[in-house]
């Protein structure tokens, strides 16, 4: 049973060979790992294969050029990071302690707005580029599930 079909057995409630499984490390634990298992930079996917997971997250939406600046922190050194998203909301890569980062909002375009008839509004085809996720599903997608995911629901709870 592959990893398509061990997910898409157990999403129809039926027994697969053994529990899907997927692990999400902080950007500072998923280069360690890539280190020790001698995974290049440039491959985020290579480290769910080598460790066995089950099905492929991607990111898409508003965020994800702050998910893309932490898998390739070449860019921007994650504390410097810097940037603006479709909706014009500007985000600052936060460190914590333990080695994990965050986005945090530190300007909002509609802070105290009462009229929004000036502002232009994202448009998925314009503003969001899908290319990086194509390529994901058509890399991965006959042996893993492809799963989207917009981390604009972890920044911004209420949005």
């Amino acid at each position: 049973m592959n990893a398509r079909e061990r997910v898409f057995t157990a999403l129809n409630h039926e027994e697969p060979d053994r529990v899907p499984r997927f692990n999400w490390f902080a950007p500072r634990v998923s280069r360690e790992l890539r280190t020790i298992l001698s995974i290049p930079e440039g491959s985020p996917r290579q480290l769910d294969v080598e460790l066995g997971h089950d099905w492929m997250v991607d990111f898409l939406g508003v965020i994800s050029p702050w998910v893309t600046q932490l898998t390739n922190p070449a860019l921007v050194p994650e504390h410097e990071a810097v940037f603006y998203d479709a909706w014009g909301i500007q985000y600052r890569g936060l460190h914590e302690e333990d080695g994990g980062s965050y986005p945090a909002i530190i300007k909002n375009p509609l802070a105290g707005a009462t009229d929004l008839s000036g502002y232009t509004f994202p448009s998925v085809e314009k503003d969001i580029d899908l290319e990086p996720f194509r390529q994901v599903v058509a890399q991965y997608g006959k042996e893993y599930p492809i799963q989207a995911v917009d981390l604009t629901d972890f920044v911004c709870p209420n949005h």
